[in-house]
């Protein structure tokens, strides 16, 4: 029986195959048959290994004070599935997921009953019903954020006005490449014939790369080192940030300097406003009532863990260091590469294995931590992060998006009190 309630709906969804099939095929029969192949909306198409959805959130909101009218595609979730497909801050309503789905449903049903070994992946899915609702919602701007590479990517089955890419890292070898070349070839896939890009911080051979393919398919490339957070600036406006958004930001403002004649901001507005952005769970910070500080990231991959202990050794020198480290991943690669680096700072370390989705196991998790500092470890639950949360001392909870959502979803009562930079999940 097909779903027919947003709850149905959901549960339908998160039984569909999670893996990209890595072809389009399927996702452009959905939007050719729909009708959405091309939104009438100014489409903003975001790739990188990291920082995508940190430059969407920051254009998001900008825009969004200027009085435009902005879409917003993003993934994974954190609480609520509805968080992935956003018009000007505001969650897609029940009622329209419920009716994007339904639209869309008889259409994948066509595509399996032709192709039958290729079902219609729950990003396909999601992707087909965003696009759907932006176009009927008469928006100006869509940002829609890559789920996995570029080339192959649902977001890239639609046609995009400007090509962003924010940096290139090792992340995903199995499907995108083992070198850095090979992993910017799939992310300059999102690239179309003579629509401009924006770069983020790139260099070396993945800079090479991409610009052969820009220059192959006649692509006009703003890079954002040419707009430059100067020390005086940042210390000024967003000292409450964590440094690694400053790439973010000045990618940011790249775009924003690219579209300064069709979006034009009014004066000031870029200064004021991309300050107070609010991308969840990227250097979150919040408190818990007996004097602890606890603060959530979701560095998933070895570039997100070294941005992590930068701004650890920051805190370090100004006098605030970190005394626990709550971590749990999905990968063992992953997981070994960013425990090696973050380990060494904490006093204690908590490794939880069980409670989210495609955690590893207490044993995996184990052998992914460097054997000296076994001793100062332990496997926690997900039930018993709620005892250790209400204690003194500096908390870091990172390694998967999928953790930190389960933490908001089981524990949020505990992280009442924003911290000091006055976030607060919402």
């Amino acid at each position: 029986m097909d779903p027919v309630d947003f709850e149905d709906i959901v549960h339908f969804l998160e039984r569909r195959p999670v893996h990209r099939h890595y072809t389009l095929e399927g996702i452009r029969y959905l939007l050719d048959t729909s009708e959405t192949r091309r939104l009438p909306s100014f489409v903003i198409h975001v790739a990188g290994t990291n920082g995508k959805g940190s430059v969407c959130a920051i254009l998001a909101h900008v825009y969004r004070q200027a009085g435009y009218r902005v879409g917003f595609y993003s993934s994974p979730h954190l609480l609520d599935i509805r968080e992935r497909i956003q018009i000007s801050g505001t969650y897609i309503s029940r009622e329209d997921f419920t009716q994007q789905f339904q639209k869309l449903r008889p259409i994948a049903q066509n595509w399996e009953k032709l192709n039958p070994q290729r079902p219609i992946s729950h990003f396909e899915y999601l992707t087909a019903m965003a696009l759907s609702f932006f176009k009927e919602q008469r928006l100006e701007i869509v940002l829609l954020e890559t789920g996995l590479g570029g080339r192959c990517d649902a977001t890239t089955a639609t046609t995009a006005d400007l090509s962003v890419i924010t940096t290139i890292h090792h992340d995903h070898q199995s499907y995108l490449g083992q070198t850095l070349g090979e992993i910017a070839r799939e992310k300059a896939g999102i690239l179309c014939p003579k629509i401009p890009l924006v770069l983020g911080n790139i260099r070396g051979e993945a800079l090479g790369v991409i610009q052969t393919a820009a220059r192959a398919q006649g692509v006009p490339i703003a890079e954002a080192p040419a707009f430059r957070i100067g020390e005086g600036e940042w210390a000024q406006r967003y000292t409450h940030l964590p440094l690694y958004q400053r790439d973010n930001l000045e990618t940011a403002k790249a775009v924003v300097g690219q579209l300064r004649e069709k979006f034009p901001l009014p004066p000031e507005l870029w200064d004021r406003e991309s300050p107070h952005f609010h991308w969840p769970c990227r250097w979150e910070c919040f408190g818990n009532g007996v004097g602890g500080e606890i603060i959530l990231d979701g560095a998933h991959n070895l570039q997100g863990a070294e941005a992590v202990l930068r701004e650890i050794e920051r805190h370090r020198f100004l006098g605030k260091p970190f005394h626990q480290l709550i971590f749990g991943s999905i990968e063992a690669a992953r997981a070994r590469a960013m425990l090696e680096l973050l380990a060494p700072p904490f006093e204690e370390i908590f490794l939880v294995a069980d409670g989210y989705e495609r955690h590893l196991s207490a044993k995996e998790l184990s052998d992914c931590l460097p054997r000296q500092f076994l001793e100062k470890s332990r496997i926690l639950s997900l039930a018993q992060i709620g005892v250790l949360l209400p204690s003194t001392g500096k908390k870091l909870i990172t390694g998967s998006l999928y953790l930190l959502g389960s933490i908001l979803k089981n524990h949020r009562s505990l992280l009442r009190k924003p911290g000091p930079n006055g976030a607060a999940f919402a």
